[in-house]
């Protein structure tokens, strides 16, 4: 799963959260995963702060995997099961399933 908001102008107004949502709901809903794992740049905190927000914990750390401008960062690895997300968008359409 990559998302990414590519104008800073519009960054910070849950855009990205909302497309990482909807990815997930569609994962769970649709797709009957149990599941969602994302590894993430230990660089990136708006990212994690995103996967925070939405539930996902943290399952480890491989450290220093990342080597950027000279730099070594983090691979942070985080995941997120069904139970733990309320389906927000797809919620209308589970009523399909006993119509």
């Amino acid at each position: 799963m990559f998302v990414r908001i590519g104008e800073r102008d519009h960054w910070g107004q849950g855009h990205g959260t909302e497309a990482t949502r909807l990815i997930c709901e569609y994962g769970f809903f649709f797709r009957n995963l149990h599941s969602i794992k994302v590894e993430v740049n230990g660089y990136n905190g708006r990212a994690i702060r995103v996967y925070e927000r939405l539930g996902f914990k943290l399952v480890g750390r491989l450290r220093d995997v990342i080597v950027m401008n000279g730099k070594r960062y983090d691979q942070v690895i985080m995941d997120l099961l069904r139970h733990e997300l309320t389906l927000e968008h797809v919620a209308r359409f589970q009523s399909l399933g006993s119509a």
